[in-house]
């Protein structure tokens, strides 16, 4: 007994779709990176957080979602405090996670340090700024001990 056409047409429609769908994250990430290249911050980002969906310990696309929305607060007017603040915690956070995988990532270390500057601008106290700075000193000079040509 022959199956019917209409039922391998749909079959193949199914599994092609699938496939599409299911786009490896490194293939993004490459796409990520030739955004970013071309400074367009917001679609690498955009291409940066569908690898981090896919693959929440993608640490590389975490260290570059982080920067890409380090870059996007960095030429916001300060005056726009909570959209700056809610974007370099994201940032801030996308660092850490980045660290917490692969500790020896210089560029992971770097990402958080900007953020952290960044968000030093907009700190309230001078306590804030000062936590920030001593962090900003610890993760500055892990970096010098694990990559020397950093």
């Amino acid at each position: 007994m022959n199956p019917k056409p209409w039922i391998l047409i749909l079959a193949f429609g199914v599994l092609t779709n699938m496939v599409s769908v299911a786009q490896p994250a490194n293939d993004l990430f490459q796409a990520g990176l030739l955004k970013e290249k071309e400074f367009d911050t917001e679609g690498a980002l955009a291409l940066f957080e569908k690898v981090i969906t896919a693959d929440p310990k993608h640490s590389n696309a975490l260290t570059h979602a982080s920067r890409m929305l380090s870059n996007i607060a960095g030429r916001m007017p300060i005056k726009e405090v909570e959209k700056r603040k809610g974007l370099l915690d994201r940032a801030r956070v996308y660092a850490q996670k980045s660290i917490k995988l692969t500790p020896a990532n210089s560029e992971a270390r770097m990402a958080y340090i900007i953020s952290l500057g960044l968000l030093s601008e907009q700190a309230s106290s001078g306590r804030e700024k000062v936590e920030n700075a001593q962090t900003i000193h610890e993760q500055a000079t892990q970096i010098l001990k694990s990559d020397t040509t950093f």
